[in-house]
């Protein structure tokens, strides 16, 4: 009996463990003991410092399944949900602020539905409102040179699916090109195209490309290739995006 409890124990052990949040060891976390990025048990949470972009660094810093309709309040949990997520894929998420020059993160691992639900009591603490968080879901990790995402659910609530994926940049951009192409990359879909249209993306400005409304389900790849407004070099991101069945 004893060594049956003692079995159970550390196979329920093992199982939390198996979820539980991996901090990120590169990140320079600020002073504040409270708000700071550190360990908060299901996640990793808090401000970090981050150096002044010496180029583009565009980024990809959310994928959403609908349209966002945000609410200025933020309830006690957020219920965030990976669409397509089966207990195959290893799927983690992560958010950081919309705020221009904010940093905050948020890591955390989902369970094997490829959900997670996100205590907001830090959030709150920082003042941040529901719309000024973006969230990936990775399958595999977030700091691959080419993460595979999977569409969020849980902070928005529009019956429409409107896949949206946003991205920013630490400088002014003068153009932004979009190169989509089916999973294996040799179908293109969409060649070249300049996001921006000739306007200015002011540094730390978020911009959505709605290019995968439609799409039907299935792994597709995304390139942006940003040329900032200056003499900065320009820059590169890439991500394979997976649409599942509705």
């Amino acid at each position: 009996m004893f060594r049956c409890m003692i079995l159970i124990t550390v196979a329920f052990l093992s199982i939390c463990a198996s979820h539980a949040a991996e901090c990120d060891k590169l990140v320079t976390s600020v002073r504040d003991q409270r708000l700071k990025y550190q360990d908060h048990g299901d996640r990793c949470e808090g401000l970090y410092f981050q150096p002044v972009a010496a180029s583009a660094h565009i980024k990809i810093i959310a994928f959403f399944a609908d349209a966002p309709i945000f609410s200025e309040n933020i309830a006690s949990t957020i219920p965030l949900v990976a669409l397509g997520a089966t207990s195959e894929n290893h799927v983690s998420f992560r958010s950081v602020s919309g705020r221009y020059r904010q940093y905050y993160r948020m890591d955390a691992a989902a369970d094997s539905a490829g959900r997670f639900t996100w205590k907001t009591d830090i959030l709150k603490s920082l003042g941040l409102a529901a719309k000024d968080l973006m969230v990936l879901a990775c399958d595999g990790g977030c700091d691959l040179a080419e993460p595979r995402l999977l569409p969020i659910s849980g902070l928005s609530r529009s019956p429409t699916r409107e896949r949206s994926l946003v991205f920013t940049s630490e400088v002014d951009l003068a153009k932004v090109f979009v190169k989509l192409t089916d999973g294996s990359g040799r179908r293109v879909i969409e060649q070249e195209r300049d996001l921006l249209e000739g306007q200015i993306l002011p540094a730390g400005s978020l911009k959505s490309y709605y290019g995968l409304i439609g799409k039907p389900p299935g792994l597709y790849r995304i390139k942006l290739t940003a040329i900032p407004r200056y003499r900065d070099a320009a820059d590169q991101t890439q991500a394979i995006l997976q649409i599942p069945r509705d």
